[in-house]
C-alpha cells in the first residue's frame, strides 16, 4: 500500500529554504549596494611589503678545487617589523634582552654612550656627531643630555636607568639601520644553539622576533694564506652611504681585505625576496617567497693550497733551524712561487703569519706585535735586491754593446775608477766573463758595467724586467723604488758616479717587492716575456658548475734582447748553482735548476735573497725567497730547494681527486 506524502514536513522545509534564500539575497544586496564603499575601502588598504632574504656568499677555492673559504649555517636574531608593533616594541626588547643577559650573550648596539652608572660618550667621534644630529641636540650637548633626550624619544620613563640604556641603544641602532617591514633589524649575530632554544621556549617569535638561519664565513685550515684570502666584516658607518644603494643592509658583512674585498661583487650572491600581505591594521595575512636567493659565484684561485701550506711551514722550520744552529735573529720572511708561462701565483707566503681565529679574537695583539705578522711582506715589503739585480744589468750591457759575451774583466777587488768612491768586491776573482761574473757574483765586474752604461740605460732594462714597476696582481702591492737621479733629488740626495756603481749591484735606493723580483726571474726563465702576475684562475657559477670567467695570461711586455743575451743570463744563473754561491746546496741535485743569490746591507745583519727557476731547460716555476737579517744563504736557498722537491717529486701524484667531483683536503 502506498504512503501519502508528508505535506506538513515538505511545507516546513520549504519555509526554511525560503528564509535562508531571503537572508542570502539581503546580504548580497547589502554587499553590492549599501556597504560596497566600505568594503572597497578595506580592500584598498590591503598592501604588500617585500623583505630581502640574504644569499649565501660565494666560496673561494684553490686551483684544484680544494675549499679555502666556505659557508656554514648560523643563527641570527632578527626583529621583523611586520609582526612588531610600536605599542609593544619596548616590552619586546626588554623580554629578549633579559634572555640574552641571563645567557651572558651580546647583541648589536651602536649607541655611542658608555653603559655605566654615569653616562659618558665612547671614543667614536663620528658616531657621536651622528647621534647629536639625529636626536637632535646641540653639538656641545653632554652625554647625559643625549641620554635624557633618548629616554623622552623612546618613552622609557617607566624603566630603571640600566634598562633605559639597554632599550634606547637597541632602538637607536634599529633607526640607524632603517628598520622597517622591508628592512628587518639584525639584533644579534651567530648565536649559540642553546640560546636559540631559550628564545624558542619563551615563544618570543610571536612578537616579531625571528630566528634566521644565515650563512657565515668559515675558513678551512684558517691559517692558509690569510694575507691573500683576506677577511669579511660588518659594514662601517663610512661605507654605508655607498653600499646601501647597492642592495646591502646595515648589518650585512662585506669583504674588507684580500680576495674577499677585491672580488666582493662576484662573491656577493643575489638576494631573494619574501612578500608579506598585510591588512589595513598592519596584520600579516600571508607570506610567500617570491624570489629564491642565489649563492655568489665561486672564485677559483691560482694558489695551490697544499703547496701554500708547505711553503708556510718550511719557512717557519727554517727560521727555527737558523736561530738554533747559527744564532741568527731572522726578522721575517717572504716566499712567492709562480708559473713562469702564465704569471699565475701558486704560493704567496709570509713569516710570521696568523690564523683567521687569531685575527678575529686577538686582532689588537697582532696589530702591535713587534714581528708584524699582519704585514704582507711578499707584496708590500720592499728590499734592496743586492746581486739579484745583476742579470738585468748584464742584459743592458750586452744589448747596449758595452761588453760582449766573451770579454773578460780582471777583478782586483778594489774598484778605483773614482777618487772619492772606491768600493770593493768581496773577493779577488781575477779575469771573468759575464756568465761567471753572474755565477760568482763579482761586484767588480758590475761596477765596470754600471760605469760604462750609466744609470739611464741601466734603469731602462730594469723596467723592461718589471723592477720598480707594479706586477699587476689584483691585490694591493707596493711599486718599490728604482734608484736614479729623479728619486734621489726627491729625497734631497745628490746623484754621483759613485751612486751609479752602488745602484748597479742592487744597493743605493733600489728597493723591490719579493713578487716583483719573482716576476723578473720568471721573465728570464720563459725567454723574455713579462706576464701580469695574477692570483685568479677562474670564476665558476656554483649552480651548474659552468665557468663564468677564465683568467687568461696577460703579457705586459717583451724584453728587447737577443737569444744570445738571454742565453748568457741563463748560463750565469746556472753557474750560480753549479759553481757559485748556491752550489753547496744544489750542485748535484737530481733536477737541473738555475738561481741567483743576493745579499743586501741592512741595519744589523744583512738581508739575504734567493731567486730560482726549474727545470733549467724547460722552466715551469720560479721561486723568490727573502729573509730579513738572514745573513747567509742558509736562510733562503734550503727553502727554495725544499719547494722544488715538494712541487716536482712529492705533490703532483696527489693533485687529482680519487673520485670525479671529490674535493681534496
Amino acid at each position: 500500500m502506498k504512503r501519502k506524502p508528508d505535506t506538513k514536513r515538505v511545507k516546513i522545509m520549504s519555509g526554511i529554504m525560503a528564509v535562508v534564500l531571503f537572508v542570502f539575497f539581503i546580504r548580497i544586496f547589502d554587499y553590492q549596494l549599501i556597504s560596497s564603499s566600505k568594503y572597497t575601502t578595506d580592500n584598498g588598504n590591503i598592501r604588500t611589503r617585500t623583505v630581502v632574504i640574504k644569499a649565501p656568499r660565494g666560496e673561494i677555492h684553490d686551483c684544484y678545487g680544494r675549499p679555502i673559504a666556505i659557508n656554514r649555517s648560523g643563527y641570527d636574531v632578527v626583529f621583523n617589523r611586520a609582526y612588531m608593533t610600536s605599542d609593544n616594541m619596548n616590552s619586546t626588547i626588554k623580554l629578549i634582552t633579559d634572555v640574552f643577559l641571563s645567557n651572558k650573550a651580546v647583541w648589536n648596539d651602536i649607541l655611542p654612550l658608555q653603559n655605566s652608572g654615569e653616562y659618558d660618550f665612547t671614543d667614536d667621534e663620528q658616531e657621536i656627531a651622528i647621534l647629536k644630529k639625529n636626536i637632535p641636540v646641540n653639538s656641545y650637548a653632554s652625554a647625559q643630555n643625549c641620554f635624557d633626550q633618548l629616554v623622552e624619544k623612546y618613552s622609557l620613563q617607566s624603566y630603571d636607568k640600566q634598562t633605559q640604556r639597554i632599550i634606547m641603544g637597541i632602538r637607536y641602532s634599529m633607526e640607524r639601520a632603517d628598520f622597517s617591514v622591508a628592512n628587518p633589524f639584525t639584533f644579534a649575530n651567530d648565536i649559540s644553539s642553546q640560546l636559540m632554544s631559550c628564545i624558542l621556549e619563551k615563544n618570543l617569535t610571536n612578537q616579531g622576533i625571528d630566528i634566521s638561519v644565515v650563512p657565515y664565513r668559515e675558513y678551512v685550515d684558517g691559517g692558509t694564506a690569510p694575507h691573500i684570502i683576506g677577511t669579511v666584516g660588518k659594514i662601517e658607518a663610512s661605507e654605508w652611504s655607498e653600499l646601501k644603494d647597492k642592495g646591502y643592509s646595515y648589518n650585512d658583512y662585506v669583504g674588507k681585505t684580500g680576495v674577499e674585498k677585491i672580488y666582493e661583487d662576484v662573491l656577493k650572491g643575489e638576494d631573494g625576496l619574501i612578500t608579506y600581505i598585510l591588512d589595513n591594521r598592519g596584520n600579516v595575512i600571508s607570506e610567500e617567497i617570491t624570489k629564491k636567493p642565489v649563492q655568489g659565484k665561486t672564485v677559483v684561485l691560482s694558489i695551490d693550497k697544499r703547496l701554500q701550506q708547505f711553503v708556510q711551514s718550511t719557512m717557519e722550520e727554517n727560521v727555527a733551524y737558523n736561530e738554533e744552529m747559527w744564532n741568527l735573529d731572522i726578522g721575517g720572511m717572504a716566499t712567492v712561487v709562480c708559473n713562469v708561462n702564465t704569471g699565475q701565483i701558486l704560493a704567496c707566503a709570509n713569516y710570521p703569519t696568523y690564523t683567521m681565529d687569531q685575527y678575529k679574537y686577538n686582532y689588537d695583539q697582532l696589530l702591535v706585535a713587534p714581528d708584524k705578522p699582519l704585514f704582507d711582506r711578499a707584496l708590500n715589503g720592499t728590499y734592496a735586491p743586492g746581486s739579484i739585480m745583476k742579470m738585468a744589468i748584464a742584459a743592458a750591457a750586452l744589448e747596449n754593446k758595452v761588453t760582449t759575451s766573451v770579454e773578460t774583466i780582471n777583478c782586483v777587488k778594489k774598484y778605483t775608477r773614482y777618487d772619492d768612491y772606491q768600493p770593493v768586491c768581496l773577493h779577488n776573482h781575477g779575469p771573468l766573463e759575464i756568465t761567471h761574473a753572474i755565477g760568482f757574483s763579482c761586484n767588480y765586474f758590475f761596477f765596470e758595467m754600471s760605469y760604462r752604461l750609466g744609470i739611464q740605460k741601466m734603469n731602462q732594462y730594469c723596467r723592461y724586467f718589471g723592477l720598480g714597476e707594479n706586477t699587476g696582481i689584483e691585490l694591493a702591492e707596493k711599486k718599490g723604488v728604482l734608484a736614479g737621479p729623479e728619486y734621489s733629488e726627491s729625497i734631497g740626495e745628490h746623484w754621483t758616479g759613485g751612486t751609479t756603481l752602488a745602484a748597479g749591484i742592487g744597493q743605493q735606493n733600489n728597493a723591490f717587492t719579493p713578487i716583483q723580483m719573482l716576476m723578473y726571474g720568471a721573465t728570464i726563465a720563459n725567454g723574455g716575456t713579462r706576464y701580469k702576475a695574477t692570483i685568479l684562475k677562474e670564476i665558476i657559477d656554483p649552480n651548474d658548475n659552468s665557468v663564468v670567467e677564465e683568467n687568461k695570461p696577460v703579457v705586459l711586455n717583451t724584453v728587447p734582447m737577443s737569444a744570445n743575451t738571454l742565453e748568457m743570463l741563463r748560463q750565469g744563473m746556472r753557474t750560480v748553482v753549479l759553481e757559485g754561491t748556491a752550489s753547496g746546496y744544489l750542485k748535484n741535485y737530481k733536477l737541473d735548476t738555475a738561481g741567483k743569490t743576493g745579499t743586501a746591507e741592512n741595519s744589523g745583519a744583512d738581508n739575504t735573497l734567493y731567486l730560482t727557476f726549474a727545470p733549467y731547460d724547460d722552466a715551469e716555476i720560479a721561486i723568490m725567497v727573502v729573509a730579513e737579517h738572514g745573513a747567509q744563504s742558509t736562510a733562503t736557498v734550503p727553502v727554495a730547494k725544499a719547494i722544488i722537491e715538494e712541487y716536482f717529486f712529492n705533490s703532483n701524484d696527489k693533485y687529482e681527486p680519487d673520485l670525479p667531483g671529490e674535493l681534496l683536503p
